[in-house]
């Protein structure tokens, strides 16, 4: 039985992938680590935009 994705993984599969760190975090897998744990806001990723903000709300 295959276990679900996290939190963290969910939030990580919306992110632009692009690695800039410009969230203030190393990579985007730290930054949707850190949004899962409630220590960032879902809106610190400037490649990510408006459009990316409304698809880690849903």
């Amino acid at each position: 039985m295959a276990e679900a994705p996290s939190l963290a993984d969910r939030i990580e599969a919306v992110l632009p992938q692009t690695q800039c760190t410009r969230c203030g975090y190393p990579d985007c897998r730290a930054y949707a680590e850190a949004i899962a744990r409630g220590e960032a806001g879902i809106a610190q990723c400037p490649p990510g935009g408006a459009e990316g903000v409304q698809r880690r709300r849903h």
